[in-house]
């Protein structure tokens, strides 16, 4: 590999990466920003771990794209960004328990930032815990967003009349659509759709996901963040655009060249 840094973009399907030799390796995942509506979306986290792996070993990568704005951004909501994801694949195809790098997707128009924690921002809905989806407040609220999609569990669906998507595994919420007015589409990797009235934006994906935020306020939470790698560094609010993943080889592991020199000849050098 060469220490070559590989970057994977922002695609609507799972990526798959084959660890070419044994060594350590370095991966560093983004989250999504969020889509704008009454505000800029928020920010994704960034997380960055070192790992060990064996050649041959098989990884999913799921890549966040950013939130769509709302169209008439001043009052249709955004949609969250997407969560960006690492994990080890099963032979079953089952997804592990926890994942390697889980870099939460910023909060629609006017919503915080990703987290470096793992729970989920809250909106105008709780924020997702303990890898669960982000959840809106359908009880006081009309026109709340999507919450964001978390590691175990979806997003939860916004408040009437409107209904916008939560996010899902792993496609983003559907914005809501009335009156030439259209909420955002969550973005690739989890994100809650917009409403398409004021800051119901949708929650940001993540390990666990964002709140969908409501008309009043505030806006959708960014999306929770996990890393289980050596050597960390995770930074907040650090990605715009749409979220990223890059590997790189940090040290391969190599045997040592057998010793050919015979134990006499060894004695000798090391006496003369």
């Amino acid at each position: 590999m060469n220490s070559q840094l590989l970057v994977f973009p922002a695609l609507r399907h799972v990526q798959t990466f084959v660890v070419p030799e044994d060594g350590l390796y370095v991966i560093e995942a983004c989250g999504a920003q969020g889509g704008a509506g009454g505000g800029p979306g928020g920010k994704g986290a960034r997380v960055r771990g070192l790992f060990r792996f064996l050649a041959g070993e098989r990884l999913n990568i799921v890549v966040g794209q950013r939130g769509e704005s709302g169209v008439k951004p001043a009052h249709a909501a955004g949609g969250g960004g997407g969560g960006s994801f690492v994990w080890r694949c099963a032979d079953s195809g089952a997804r592990p328990a926890f994942p390697l790098l889980a870099a939460g997707g910023g909060g629609g128009g006017g919503g915080s930032d990703g987290r470096i924690t793992a729970d989920g921002g809250v909106g105008g809905g709780e924020g997702g815990t303990d890898g669960y989806g982000g959840q809106t407040d359908v009880a006081n609220f009309h026109y709340s967003g999507g919450g964001g999609a978390g590691w175990r569990g979806i997003g939860a669906r916004g408040s009437l009349p409107t209904h916008c998507g939560g996010g899902a595994h792993w496609s983003g919420g559907e914005g809501a659509n009335y009156g030439g007015f259209h909420g955002g589409d969550g973005g690739w990797g989890g994100g809650g759709g917009g409403s398409f009235f004021g800051h119901g934006s949708g929650g940001g994906g993540g390990y666990s996901g964002g709140g969908g935020g409501t008309e009043m306020g505030p806006a959708g939470g960014g999306g929770g963040s996990f890393n289980a790698g050596a050597n960390q560094l995770n930074t907040p609010g650090f990605q715009s655009g749409h979220g990223t993943v890059s590997i790189c080889l940090a040290e391969a592991f190599r045997t040592p060249p057998h010793d050919t020199t015979s134990p006499s000849r060894r004695d000798r050098r090391e006496t003369t």
